[in-house]
């Protein structure tokens, strides 16, 4: 993982660099997941270039890779259906993984 300290920084700043990056993940993961939980998405669910699209991302933002952490974690699930993707091809349309929330 590349990081936003020199060779010659302490090891505090590659501390703080690491800690940078792990929030903009977690800040990304979390505006993906609002857009999975908007009228749209809950009826028609979303593809990962749909919810960058949406979440107001670009494809050098690496989102793909907060959809598949959203998958790893169950908290969207695959809803069986495909749709185009940006590139032509056919993408995984995601949903929110009701079945797998916690019940109050």
């Amino acid at each position: 993982m590349s990081t936003h300290a020199r060779n010659t920084d302490p090891d505090t700043s590659h501390a703080a660099a690491v800690a940078v990056h792990r929030t903009k993940q977690q800040s990304i993961r979390a505006r993906l997941l609002a857009e999975y939980g908007t009228p749209y998405a809950l009826k028609f669910g979303l593809t990962s270039d749909e919810a960058m699209r949406a979440a107001g991302f670009t494809k050098a933002d690496g989102v793909w890779k907060r959809v598949s952490d959203l998958a790893r974690d169950r908290l969207i699930v695959d809803s069986g259906i495909r749709r185009p993707g940006d590139s032509g091809r056919m993408q995984v349309v995601w949903a929110i993984n009701y079945a797998d929330m916690v019940q109050p």
